[in-house]
């Protein structure tokens, strides 16, 4: 079985970012995942979101950066760290909605992405294209929602074009969720302060190694040597995230959890996947939300 196959078998619905909701908001997240042996990870997570609402339709803006800073903190790693130890992606996403109907929209979004260690000179092979183009329909109570259609993106490493499904319900004014990528959730309002969501999330980025990094393998009574090209992740995590309300505008939140499934591979010029072991055990997140109104 793949791994990308396996990827899709845990998460079972597959869709994008853009059709989860979005308002006027910053936001950030401080993330640590600990692995006692090998890889240890912290990711900053930082997005800002702007909606535009016209007559008739509406424009989302959305920009994300994410720091990836890995520690191999194996004694006899298999390959070479430096110039693979800090992985950084830029992502601006446009997304434009026209309402066809009451119930009835039309989606279409379009993602470019730099990822790279930031310590070269970017060049156009750091930078990725991604898009969106698909349909939302959504029931007269405004309780439940339905999005389809296209997308490419990497959230399992490398690009790849994606059939896009995903459904949210609000169950009642305590209980709601969301079945889709890059988040499945179950969240219930204990009151109007405090807040408990169950998540399951997918994170992941590909980028391209410039530097002179080789990887190292033994069989045969001799050391083979490959020059790393790129870097490629891909984690499926599962917790447990408590926000606090503390008014309008502002929402912390700390989260616990573990991972589902998850790989960090170097790449050759060959294009062939080595291994690099991170089976990270718990992960903790601490963060906030910030309102904004920019009317």
């Amino acid at each position: 079985m793949s791994r990308l196959f396996t990827v899709l078998f845990l998460l079972v619905f597959a869709t994008q970012s853009y059709s989860q909701e979005t308002v006027n908001t910053i936001k950030y997240n401080y993330n640590a995942f600990y692995d006692g042996n090998n890889t240890a990870l912290v990711n900053h997570n930082a997005t800002l979101n702007y909606k535009q609402k016209l007559s008739n339709s509406r424009i989302t803006y959305t920009g994300t950066f994410n720091a990836y800073n890995f520690e191999y903190t194996g004694t006899n790693m298999p390959f070479t760290t430096v110039g693979i130890e800090n992985i950084n992606s830029l992502e601006l996403d446009i997304m434009y909605s026209q309402n066809i109907s009451n119930n009835w929209s039309a989606t279409a979004a379009i993602a470019p992405t730099v990822v790279a260690d930031f310590g070269n000179i970017l060049t156009s092979k750091d930078v990725y294209l991604g898009f969106f183009a698909g349909a939302n329909y959504i029931t007269s109570d405004k309780k439940s929602s339905l999005n389809f259609g296209v997308g490419y993106k990497g959230y399992f490493g490398k690009y790849r074009l994606l059939p896009i499904i995903n459904f949210s319900k609000k169950v009642n004014e305590k209980l709601s969720y969301t079945l889709g990528i890059p988040a499945t959730s179950l969240t219930y309002n204990i009151n109007q302060k405090h807040r408990i969501k169950s998540e399951i999330a997918v994170d992941g980025f590909y980028s391209k190694i410039r530097g002179d990094n080789y990887f190292y393998t033994s069989g045969g009574g001799q050391d083979t040597e490959f020059k790393i090209n790129a870097l490629q992740m891909v984690m499926v995590t599962g917790g447990i995230e408590y926000n606090y309300i503390s008014s309008e505008s502002w929402i912390a939140s700390f989260k616990v959890g573990h991972n589902i499934y998850s790989s960090l591979d170097a790449i050759d010029d060959q294009d062939n996947e080595h291994e690099i072991s991170f089976n990270n055990d718990i992960n903790i997140s601490v963060g906030f939300i910030y309102n904004i109104n920019f009317n």
